[in-house]
């Protein structure tokens, strides 16, 4: 069985979206102080990799703490995408991907993680390509890049408008390629927010 880690590290050098907090990460008790070892965190929920409920951008009474866990838990489906700046429906996902599957991108851009390029010059996903997944009602989109599109986030509105979740800022996917048995876990915290960081993982069916 396999398993491969999905996840950025959380850590106060840690890239953050434009005009968002940076992350505060520091030590502030010791064991030769104190006699043990705590962290105080603090900063926005949108860093690192992550997870958008709705109520991130539409009106939504929902914090992510009512989401059960097999929401975020499921069969998942890579399309590599890498090369495209728009990420368009194909014909053959209708075969590819199943109804309540999670489907994740791999834009390769998460090689750009910390780089201006890595906010400034992403992919987009189309219309037709969420009406697609809309139709499917996939339980999650993943991908390895900030954001499936650009202000004013419509992509984003019609997403989680769907009650599709978005899983941002996924890196380490091209273990993934040409894998067909992939069940993915990205569970967030019990958090009565709009977004949570995740420890995102992959598992070999």
């Amino acid at each position: 069985m396999g398993i491969f880690d999905l996840s950025h590290h959380i850590n106060q050098k840690m890239p953050i979206y434009p005009g968002d907090k940076p992350v505060i990460l520091y030590k502030d008790a010791t064991l030769t102080k104190e006699g043990y070892e705590t962290y105080f965190v603090s900063g926005n929920l949108h860093v690192g990799t992550h997870l958008d409920v709705p109520r991130h951008i539409i009106e939504d009474s929902r914090f992510v703490s009512y989401f059960e866990i097999d929401r975020f838990i499921g069969r998942a489906i890579l399309l590599d995408v890498r090369g495209q700046l728009e990420i368009d429906y194909k014909e053959e996902y209708e075969v590819l991907i199943n109804y309540g599957d999670i489907i994740v991108l791999y834009t390769g851009y998460d090689k750009y993680y910390g780089e201006s390029v890595y906010f400034d010059e992403h992919p987009v996903i189309t219309k037709a390509f969420v009406d697609f997944m809309i139709s499917k009602k996939i339980k999650l989109l993943g991908m390895d890049m900030p954001s499936p599109d650009y202000a004013p986030y419509e992509r984003h509105q019609e997403l989680l408008g769907a009650d599709i979740c978005l899983l941002e800022n996924l890196t380490n996917l091209e273990c993934l390629v040409g894998i067909d048995n992939i069940e993915l876990y990205a569970v967030p915290l019990k958090l009565d927010a709009e977004a949570s960081p995740v420890r995102a993982f992959a598992r070999l069916l």
